[in-house]
């Protein structure tokens, strides 16, 4: 072989990369569908185990405690039991442990006394940390996960990471000492300043175009990783301009009334946040808000979700992991499972239909009515006058009785109008008793002004 080729063969050889020190390649498949589980004590349902397998979840990351360090020593600032996995629906329940916000590691938490810690909480072979360290300190981080995997002997050690720790070069220490990264692509940039005009700028949970510049970015990743997307509803308060935090408990019933919500027009809002201004002093999740107090109501935005999903397979994710996994009860939880799964492109199928004397709604789709406020959805229900006497709202946010568009005591309407902030795909609401006679003569109905079709009983 001539000096020449064999120059040029250790050339090539130099630049081809090492082992283990590649960008992970594209899924050869769909992303995989997970979810993450934050501050829950509640066990999952019998119910939620089943929706969970049919939509093809195989894998939910579960929050079983917060950690941080005081005085010395390993503080517990709260603990969730682990679901136990059950064979028949074949869901795998990992671990996460979050590291408290301002923790430092190792000093203020040793790896020996974290380890003892979840050995003691439940995990055996894998666990994930949640830790938004400073950039700098991600050297620190990465020395600690080495540490711990050692005193506590997993398998598996995976990380959550800030969308733009991928550009950190402290990262790629954490990279080396972990299986797998879970990058929140979500979130990302806070409330700016008050502008001058004192009207609200508040930020989305999802920028399309950011977020897939994110992707571009953790394509370099040198381990699997999953994106993590966001599927959370989130309210913001705003006080003469200024960004006053969130409002923690709420729900979407509370803000459906119209004589205290205005809403405002912002064609220039970001996609997925609509704004309501406090008509009088009213509370809302607890607090006291005053007139002209304004709410940046935040969602993620259907069409924006699906332009992140539809740049995902162009990206290395080996999946998708959602904050949160659906919740009905809670009105932060976002879109439905059904509508998740969907991908966004889900579409809701109202029926309904009399049971005994209460009207039942059902949304039998696999999308959402999503929140509409103020106001909300309204389904009207043609009546003679006369049929009714009594009747109560039962699952709906309001009963209000009218005739020739007025209201009229119950007796004397010609329409029922009954009111509600949302519907999930899969889900049904039910008035209270009309009675006597609205199941007999009440034939049609309209939901949001297009009929509704109904269903025998």
């Amino acid at each position: 072989m001539n000096a020449r080729l064999v120059a040029l063969v250790a050339l090539l050889l130099a630049l081809a990369p090492l082992p283990g020190c590649r960008p992970h390649a594209p899924a050869a498949t769909a992303p995989e569908l997970s979810f993450w589980v934050w501050g829950r004590d509640v066990p999952p349902s019998t119910e939620e185990r089943t929706a969970l397998h049919s939509a093809g979840v195989s894998r939910v990351y579960w929050q079983i405690g917060e950690l941080e360090g005081k005085d010395g020593r390993l503080v517990e600032r709260s603990r969730f039991p682990l679901p136990a996995v059950d064979r028949a629906d074949g869901i795998v329940w990992i671990p996460v442990i979050r590291i408290a916000s301002g923790t430092v590691l190792p000093e203020q938490v040793s790896p020996r006394d974290a380890a003892r810690w979840a050995r003691q909480a439940g995990v055996t072979t894998e666990v994930q940390f949640d830790y938004d360290c400073a950039d700098r300190r991600l050297p620190d981080y990465a020395a600690w996960l080495r540490a711990f995997r050692s005193e506590s002997g997993v398998k598996k050690l995976s990380s959550t990471a800030l969308g733009g720790w991928a550009k950190v070069p402290g990262w790629r220490e954490v990279e080396a000492a972990i299986d797998e990264a879970f990058p929140m692509l979500y979130d990302v940039t806070p409330e700016r300043a008050p502008r001058p005009d004192l009207r609200p700028d508040a930020e989305p949970l999802l920028n399309p175009a950011y977020v897939k510049g994110l992707l571009r970015d953790w394509s370099r990743c040198r381990v699997p990783w999953r994106a993590g997307l966001p599927n959370f509803s989130r309210i913001s308060l705003f006080r003469a301009g200024r960004a006053l935090g969130q409002i923690r408990s709420w729900t979407w019933e509370a803000m459906l009334d119209d004589a205290l919500w205005e809403p405002i027009p912002t064609p220039d809002a970001p996609v997925g946040i609509q704004f309501l201004r406090s008509r009088e002093m009213t509370t809302l999740g607890g607090l006291w808000l005053q007139p002209g107090d304004v709410l940046a109501v935040k969602q993620c935005d259907p069409s924006a979700l699906r332009e992140v999903l539809e740049a995902l397979p162009a990206s290395t994710a080996q999946g998708v992991v959602w904050f949160q996994m659906p919740r009905p009860d809670l009105a932060a939880s976002g879109w439905s499972l059904a509508m998740t799964a969907s991908g966004f492109r889900g579409t809701p199928l109202p029926t309904w239909h009399w049971m005994e004397n209460r009207l039942v709604l059902e949304n039998g789709g696999d999308g959402d009515f999503g929140p509409l406020l103020p106001g909300g959805h309204e389904l009207r229900l043609q009546v003679p006058a006369g049929s009714i006497a009594e009747g109560l709202p039962g699952d709906f946010s309001s009963l209000t009785a009218l005739r020739d568009g007025r209201p009229v005591p119950v007796s004397f309407a010609t329409e029922i109008v009954l009111r509600f902030a949302r519907l999930p795909a899969g889900s049904s609401l039910r008035s209270g008793p009309l009675l006597p006679f609205a199941k007999n003569l009440a034939q049609t109905a309209t939901l949001d002004h297009n009929p509704l079709q109904r269903t025998p009983e």
